[in-house]
């Protein structure tokens, strides 16, 4: 009766897993088909949130905040400025100059003239009208203010 009882129940083991084997199959499938929809929202999460923290930098740039009011000494500066900083790095670029020798012509730092180009900073009304003035200049003329500025 042991030998029956061992072998009816290994029968019935076989039989069960026979028939539970195309569900399982279909749970795997449908499990790899959510892990792989997980990764994806992951990504998709994780790329949102970069764009969201770029967008919060731009709130923080005086571009933006001059647009949605800002406070009240940025906008009256913002506002009575003309100051372009695209325009001022193209004009740089046609002088061939770059942002040190730029910055040596202005009597600021390298650093003030990168900020100034990518428009993080608006430069102070005393520092727009020597930016003017400088623009004004063409190559010659620069690399002749250059060379006699000392170092």
């Amino acid at each position: 009766m042991t030998t029956y009882a061992i072998a009816a129940k290994q029968e019935m083991t076989r039989v069960a897993r026979k028939v539970m084997r195309p569900e399982m199959e279909s749970m795997r499938a449908d499990s790899a088909a959510q892990r792989k929809r997980v990764l994806d929202l992951e990504r998709r999460v994780r790329s949102l949130e970069a764009a969201l923290a770029a967008l919060q930098i731009d709130l923080r740039s005086p571009r933006v905040q001059k647009d949605q009011g800002g406070s009240a000494a940025l906008g009256s500066q913002a506002q009575s400025s003309s100051f372009d900083a695209i325009g001022f790095a193209d004009h740089r670029k046609q002088l061939g100059l770059t942002q040190a020798q730029m910055a040596k012509l202005l009597g600021t730092s390298a650093l003030s003239v990168y900020k100034w180009e990518r428009a993080g900073v608006i430069p102070r009304r005393a520092q727009q009208e020597k930016i003017e003035s400088v623009m004004k200049l063409g190559k010659r003329a620069a690399a002749a203010k250059l060379r006699s500025t000392p170092e």
